[in-house]
Order: C-alpha cells, then sequence, then structure tokens
C-alpha cells in the first residue's frame, strides 16, 4: 500500500506506508515541556539583554557602536548564505528517517569556511581606505565568528532534530550569559566596538559547538573533509537555496523601504511607525516566537500522513491564533496605555498609528504560520512564491507614502495589503489543514476577544486612576476575564482542547471546571503516585 502526496509545487510524491503514529501523549508531553523551556529562556534572555543593556549605553562611545554596526552590516550580506539554512533541511525529515550530519558539518564547514575567507577579503580591501581602517580591524575579528557558526547551528539542529528543548534553551541560556558577561567585561576594560564584535559575532557562535564537541563528544565520520557528495546532499542543496532566495526577496523589500521612506515619510515617522508595531512584537510576538520555535519540528514528522498532519497543522494554527488575534485587538484598543508604560509619553504622536501597527503585526503573524505549514509539508516553492507576493505587497503602502507624505495613509495601507497577503498564504495552506480549520482557529478567538474588549468599554474602569500601568492591569484583567467566560460558555469543546497543550494545563481544567484528565508520562518517568492505581 502507498499514500500518494501532492506536494502542492507542481510535483507527487509516491510515499511509502505512513509509519505507526508515535504516541499522541509523549508527544503532547514533549510539547508542553518544550514550551515551558522555551518561555523561560525568553524571560531570561530578555531580562539579562535589558540588563547588559543599561551597562553597555553607559561605558561604550557611540562612535564604537557605529563602527560595531557597520560590521554586523556587512555580516548581514555575508550570511546570506549561512549554512543554517541547509542544516534545517535535516528537521524536514519524516520520524524514521536519521540525517546524515557528517554529510551537512562537511557542507558547512566548506561553506562558512568559504564565508569567512570574504569577510577577510573585505577587511582587506578596507585597510586601504583610511577611514576604513578601524572596520577592517573589527572584520578580521568577526570572520573568526562566521567560520565558528558552522558547529554552532549545526550542534543546534541537532537538538531540535531531537526533540531536546531542554538541553537546547540551557545551552542557548548559558551563550547568552557567557556573550552578555564578555560584552560587559570588554567594555569594562575599553574594547570600545571589540566589545561588541567579541560578544556578539564571536563568543555567540561558541555555546553549540562547545556542547557538541566537547560536551557530548559528537565527531564527524572519518574522511569527512574529503570530496564532497553532491548527489546525496541535494535535498538539503534544494531547500537551502530555495530558502536563501526567499531571504534575499526579503531583502529586496527592505531595500525598497530604506530607499524611499527617508524622502517621504522623514526619520521621525519612520521611528514613530517601528514604535508602533513594536508595541506588537515585543509583546505578542515575543510569545509566538516561543511556541513556533518549539512546534515546528513536530511538523514535519508527520507529513507523510496526511491526516495526522492536517490535525497537527490545525491544531498549531489554532494556539497561534488564541494568541494573536486575541492580543492585536487588545493592543490595537489599549496601545496608547502600553505605549506610556514601556515607552513614557514622549512617544505619544505614535498613538494614532498602533491600530494599523497591531494589525500588521496579526497579518505578519498569520502569515508566518501559514508559510510554516506550507514549508513543513515540502512546498518550497509555494513558499518562494509566497515570499515573493509578500515583498511585492509593499509597494501600494509605499506609493502612499511617496503621495501623501503622511505616516497614517502609509501604515493603513500596509496593514491593508499585509492582511490579504496573510489570507492569500492561509488560502494555500488551507489544502492541508482540516476541514472546517476556521471554525476552530477565527471564530472562537475573534468572539472572545470582542466580548473582551466590550466588556472594557462598558464598566467604568477607564481613567479611575492617574497611573497607565494601573489602568492598563485593569483593562487586561476584565479583558481576560471576558474573553475566557465567553470561551467556556460558547465554545469549552475547543478550549479544553486548547488547555491540554498548555503547560499546567490540569490546573487550568480545574479552573475552568473541566474534568480531570490523566497526564501523560513520557516512557522511562515514573509515574506520580496519584496515578499508579
Amino acid at each position: 500500500m502507498s499514500i500518494e502526496s501532492d506536494n502542492l509545487d507542481g510535483t507527487t510524491t509516491g510515499a511509502t506506508e505512513a509509519s505507526p503514529a508515535p504516541d499522541a501523549g509523549v508527544h503532547r508531553l514533549l510539547l508542553i515541556r518544550g514550551i515551558t523551556w522555551s518561555a523561560a529562556h525568553q524571560m531570561l534572555d530578555v531580562a539579562l539583554s535589558f540588563t547588559s543593556m543599561l551597562l553597555l549605553v553607559r561605558i561604550i562611545a557611540p562612535r564604537d557602536y557605529g563602527r560595531a554596526a557597520a560590521v554586523v552590516g556587512i555580516l548581514a550580506m555575508v550570511n546570506t548564505l549561512n549554512a543554517h539554512v541547509f542544516f534545517e533541511q535535516a528537521l524536514q525529515l519524516p520520524e524514521d528517517e536519521t540525517p546524515d550530519w557528517s554529510l551537512h558539518w562537511t557542507f558547512g564547514f566548506y561553506l562558512q569556511g568559504a564565508m569567512s575567507i570574504v569577510c577577510h577579503l573585505v577587511a582587506g580591501i578596507c585597510w586601504t581606505i583610511p577611514s576604513y581602517a578601524p572596520v577592517a580591524k573589527l572584520l578580521h575579528v568577526a570572520a573568526f565568528g562566521v567560520l565558528f557558526d558552522a558547529p554552532n547551528r549545526l550542534g543546534a539542529a541537532m537538538l531540535r532534530r531531537e526533540l531536546d528543548f531542554r538541553r537546547l534553551k540551557i545551552v542557548a541560556a548559558c551563550g547568552t550569559f557567557a556573550r552578555l558577561s564578555a560584552t560587559v567585561a570588554l567594555g569594562l576594560a575599553g574594547g570600545g566596538a571589540y566589545a561588541i564584535v567579541l560578544g556578539s559575532n564571536v563568543i555567540a557562535s561558541l555555546p553549540f559547538a562547545i556542547d557538541l564537541l566537547v560536551v557530548r563528544g559528537w565527531r564527524p565520520a572519518p574522511g569527512w573533509w574529503r570530496r564532497f557528495d553532491r548527489r546525496r546532499y541535494a535535498d538539503a542543496l534544494r531547500f537551502g537555496f530555495q530558502r536563501t532566495a526567499g531571504g534575499l526577496v526579503g531583502g529586496v523589500r527592505d531595500g525598497l523601504e530604506a530607499a524611499i521612506l527617508p524622502g517621504t515619510l522623514g526619520f521621525v515617522g519612520i521611528g514613530l511607525v517601528n514604535r508602533a508595531q513594536a508595541l506588537y512584537g515585543t509583546t505578542v510576538g515575543r510569545l509566538g516566537i516561543v511556541l513556533a520555535d518549539t512546534v515546528y519540528p513536530f511538523l514535519p514528522r508527520e507529513k507523510r500522513n496526511r491526516e495526522r498532519y492536517a490535525s497537527y497543522a490545525t491544531r498549531y494554527l489554532q494556539v497561534m491564533s488564541f494568541i494573536a488575534v486575541p492580543g492585536a485587538l487588545f493592543i490595537g484598543r489599549h496601545g496608547p496605555l502600553l505605549s506610556r508604560v514601556l515607552y513614557g509619553s514622549k512617544w505619544a504622536a505614535a498613538d494614532p498609528l498602533i491600530w494599523p501597527g497591531a494589525l500588521i503585526g496579526l497579518g505578519l503573524t498569520a502569515f508566518s504560520i501559514a508559510s510554516e505549514i506550507l514549508l513543513a509539508a515540502g512546498a518550497l516553492r509555494v513558499c518562494l512564491t509566497l515570499d515573493m507576493v509578500a515583498a511585492a505587497s509593499v509597494i501600494p503602502a509605499l506609493v502612499a507614502a511617496w503621495t501623501t507624505r503622511l505616516t497614517l495613509p502609509y501604515a493603513w495601507t500596509l496593514a491593508g495589503v499585509q492582511a490579504s497577503v496573510a489570507v492569500v498564504a492561509l488560502a494555500w495552506a488551507s489544502r492541508l489543514l482540516q476541514r472546517g480549520w476556521w471554525r476552530i482557529t477565527v471564530i472562537p478567538p475573534l468572539a472572545a476577544a470582542l466580548v473582551g474588549l466590550a466588556a472594557g468599554g462598558v464598566l467604568p474602569i477607564r481613567g479611575l486612576t492617574s497611573r497607565p500601568a494601573i489602568d492598563l492591569a485593569m483593562q487586561a484583567v476584565v479583558f481576560l476575564l471576558a474573553a475566557a467566560l465567553t470561551l467556556r460558555i460558547f465554545f469549552g469543546a475547543v478550549l479544553h482542547r486548547l488547555v491540554t497543550l498548555m503547560p499546567a494545563g490540569h490546573r487550568l481544567r480545574g479552573v475552568l471546571l473541566f474534568p480531570k484528565e490523566r497526564a501523560p508520562v513520557l516512557p522511562g518517568t515514573p509515574a506520580p503516585v496519584s496515578q499508579i492505581e
């Protein structure tokens, strides 16, 4: 028996009979643990980064920041062909296939080695220009980080493939601590730009490499440095180059905005638009990053079984929708309060841009989810097409900025085209989802969010105090309670299944008056005493 699977890119692949389904309870427990570790790492990263930023802005001169920024810009161009996009092909393999890590190691070594040599060559050119000589020294240092990035990225990809989120986040946290500690120590010692480059581009390229080669003791196959087998690596090459093409398309969009917006909106207008969009990205967007980073490795493992893949992908979209839709609507309505808490009153001019900024963030989230669902299923050409559509979608917004010279028309036009692109991406991905997916992914969170906003508008709590933080907290509590009550009453079955995927879900089920459910246990883990009959 065989299963024919359409790759959505014009090809049809005959897949062997699907392997037996892994224990869903075990996968659910692994997913919950992964989300927990990812959330903990995000909180630690934010705390450490914020603390170090307060120190660095006081001990490193603006000139050194400028030199480091110039190095980062050059590295961004060099790293367009970074090996990590080829390593990620290993995540696309079904669960019963083992990636050829030695072949990945060989390719990564040669590719990152070549990129490192390019950095040294660019540094050599900079030596001939007196004003760029300080940057040349920094580029020579950063080139070593480019080389070390090969084993570092490979180690991280191996942990993601193994679903070892605990080790992945612990090593990442150690790397963050080492990077920031080295940057601050070198900055205090007068290192200036060297502190930033060594910390962000060299030390940051070591943690997973050390874990892979020293702690875990992994070694590539003997003779790995010999002639590279391109045929055996063909799938990874195809995957990596198509993803690189998508990144280049995104770079074209960024280039158009950088070329046109300064002359139309001005740097003040660009700053206001960015701050308005950042309200979503730094709050709700961070939650989405935690979930996406954890969930994606599970999806490609089921692509041979269309039914299971549809179930997993629909559940992923549903969870993200329950985060993104209420979050975007809450920020759009109460964004000025959030802006006062995070930015202070000096950014009040950005208030009219908060609604379109929140909707832009929501559209980007929906587009990203749809693209990941397609990518996990192997639809590389579709993903590249969507990237091109997304890049072209900025043109109407740039036209609005050019003709009006105003930030508000630009922001609302961008929100509209971003929503349209998201709808197109979801329509393409819908063939991989369960039938009627929109009934459980769109309607419940939208209804709950609207009721939550209505409750905040009806109750006389706005402006009760003169402190934005207290007003924001009260609005958030009312919003969450009204939304949760709406879900419990009208969408109880959907909410129950959603809660089972959350950390501490058994406690939430009790709070929401759902029946208790026995938690799954990983193989080899002793069952709690309360579960032993």
